[in-house]
């Protein structure tokens, strides 16, 4: 227990004696009253211990006492603050010589080893700027490698649905193009035949027959027209290059048995396959 309390006790001496105020105020209260501390622990021949208990009541009388704690402190201050000012100037100069008189001596003698601090800090600032452009450049360049995969299976997507329409719709034309007959044929030409006659004039029949043979544009949105289309009569071609209303158009094989028999042209009939 007491080795405990002794430990504690010299441990928190240690600890105050090691602060730099504490310590200057001990040393300046001890130089200014060194006479008082050589009478204490001095024997004197003819100084009676009376006259020391006097001398040491009378210095310890509240004002006298306050009075010189208060001036050994504010000295005590002063020359701490007079010491680290003191440390801190020797401390720039020695820095000073480091950073800035000793790297530009060497790179006198030695320059391609040794180059000044304010061009390696410009040079680290270059380096730092790269870098975060680098770093800016390389996160756009993934972004945009993100978009460019998202699209192309967007497009994988969509080309995918377009073979399985263009299979559907392949498939379905198959279906429409079966071959028919000879008997099932003759009846649509006769049945577009007397379509064609009484719905239409036979002059507007004849003036379309002719252009479509002579290569002639003529119009897209006519009635007779799309009948024609409609009734697979004629084949589109090519549009006109100065319309987009205006087509030109082949007959085929149907169209032309139908148109034969409407205006009576004597030409050998061509038969479907």
């Amino acid at each position: 227990m007491i080795r405990e309390w002794l430990s504690s006790f010299l441990s928190n001496v240690r600890q105050k004696t090691t602060n730099p105020y504490l310590g200057t105020l001990l040393i300046v209260w001890c130089y200014r009253n060194w006479d008082l501390l050589f009478t204490l622990f001095y024997h004197q021949e003819g100084l009676l211990l009376s006259e020391k208990k006097e001398m040491l009541r009378q210095f310890m009388q509240p004002g006298h006492f306050g009075l010189n704690l208060l001036i050994s402190m504010g000295l005590a201050l002063l020359l701490v603050i007079l010491t680290f000012t003191l440390l801190n100037i020797s401390r720039l100069i020695t820095n000073f010589f480091e950073k800035r008189v000793t790297p530009y001596v060497y790179k006198i003698f030695k320059d391609s080893s040794v180059v000044l601090k304010i061009d390696f800090d410009n040079m680290m600032k270059q380096r730092d700027y790269y870098e975060n452009k680098f770093e800016d450049e390389k996160r756009k360049r993934l972004e945009i490698s993100s978009k460019y995969d998202e699209l192309e299976q967007n497009l994988n997507s969509l080309k995918n649905e377009y073979n399985i329409s263009m299979t559907k719709k392949a498939d379905s034309n198959e279906q429409i193009d079966e071959p028919i007959d000879d008997n099932q044929e003759a009846n649509l030409i006769f049945k577009y035949t007397n379509y064609f006659k009484y719905h239409f004039d036979y002059s507007d029949i004849e003036k379309a027959v002719t252009n479509i043979k002579l290569d002639k544009p003529i119009l897209n949105s006519s009635e007779m027209i799309r009948a024609m289309i409609k009734f697979d009569l004629i084949l589109f071609k090519n549009k006109h290059r100065n319309s987009e209303e205006y087509s030109c158009f082949t007959l085929t094989n149907r169209g032309k048995l139908v148109f034969e028999n409407i205006l009576n042209i004597d030409e050998e009939p061509i038969l479907t396959g």
